[in-house]
């Protein structure tokens, strides 16, 4: 390997990088980060670094998320009236129960990506 001067520099073992080409073209000494020959399996992940919201080596999320509706009741969804004035006089009417039709169902969470081997040094 190179550094940006140019200069050699020997990777140390469990080093873990981001590889753009075929797994069949993983350099020699690397391996796909697959669980297999002693690497870590992050097939599928996303890599983030630990802070207080995320704890070193803690794994978590899902691709998919589902929403939940709570409805209230059809007793509940009358109205309350409805007074219309003419001149000297008064009409009132009250509105009927109605009903709403909702739906819910799952929702993506994955954000725009790039789909790339992890590698990691033996």
């Amino acid at each position: 390997m190179m550094n940006y001067s140019g200069q050699s520099y020997k990777e140390e073992a469990g080093t873990i990088k981001v590889w753009y080409g075929l797994k069949s073209a993983i350099p020699n000494g690397w391996n796909a980060c697959d669980g297999t020959n002693g690497t870590v399996n992050l097939e599928g992940k996303t890599v983030f670094g630990p802070n207080a919201g995320f704890v070193l080596f803690a794994t978590g999320g899902t691709a998919f998320h589902t929403h939940a509706m709570t409805c209230q009741s059809a007793d509940d969804t009358l109205g309350d009236g409805l007074d219309l004035v003419w001149g000297a006089g008064s009409s009132s009417e009250t509105t009927s129960g109605h009903q709403h039709t909702v739906s819910a169902g799952n929702g993506n969470n994955l954000p725009p990506y790039k789909c790339l081997w992890w590698i990691q040094k033996l």
